[in-house]
């Protein structure tokens, strides 16, 4: 999970690139350490200069705080080969809140797919060999996929042939990609959490 990772979903209104680095500006998310007590992971969707995105991610980003938790559900937390995903979505300033939680349409996993290393069980990946790629599944009534191919490793290296198709793309669509809204304030009001459960 280390570097950054274009997350590479099908048409056209969906442009995005995240990493699961540590950030000072996401309120006790996006930590850069998984944890073994509640979710392993959670990173804000669309923001804290973790994930940026153009589109419909980022309209959402616009008039919704979401985050996702990441609950390891395979391998370990050192090397954790997949999880379980819920969003989690909320109207800053309001009781607005809703979670994905055993959603029938959103039931989410987030598996580790490929490896460009020799010493594993994960096959290299067919276009970027030099790249881990993640796959995200939503099954249920929607089928909604895509890979998290990574661009650059956790060393800062660049990662080829993936960062120059990435950047290319982002060069057809209009050059553009926005960090979110800017949320490390902005915590879940005190009736949302209330209605946690």
């Amino acid at each position: 999970m280390q570097g950054m990772f274009w997350l590479n979903v099908p048409g056209e209104a969906f442009k995005e690139v995240a990493t699961f680095a540590s950030t000072q500006e996401g309120g006790g998310l996006s930590t850069g350490t998984l944890s073994d007590t509640g979710p392993t992971y959670t990173i804000r969707h669309v923001g804290d200069r973790t994930w940026a995105a153009s589109g419909f991610p980022r309209f959402l980003a616009e008039y919704f705080d979401g985050f996702i938790e990441f609950w390891l559900t395979e391998g370990t937390l050192t090397n954790p080969t997949k999880f379980q995903l819920f969003y989690d979505f909320n109207i800053p300033g309001t009781c607005l809140r809703y979670r994905t939680n055993d959603c029938p349409i959103a039931q989410l996993n987030f598996t580790l797919q490929n490896t460009p290393f020799d010493n594993d069980e994960f096959p290299s990946h067919e276009l970027y060999d030099s790249s881990v790629v993640w796959f995200r599944e939503q099954t249920g009534a929607l089928d909604f996929t895509y890979e998290a191919i990574q661009i650059v490793d956790g060393a800062g290296n660049i990662l080829q042939p993936a960062y120059d198709d990435f950047v290319q793309l982002i060069d057809d669509n209009g050059g553009f990609l926005n960090v979110g809204v800017l949320r490390s304030d902005a915590k879940l009001s005190e009736c949302a959490a209330d209605n946690d459960s």
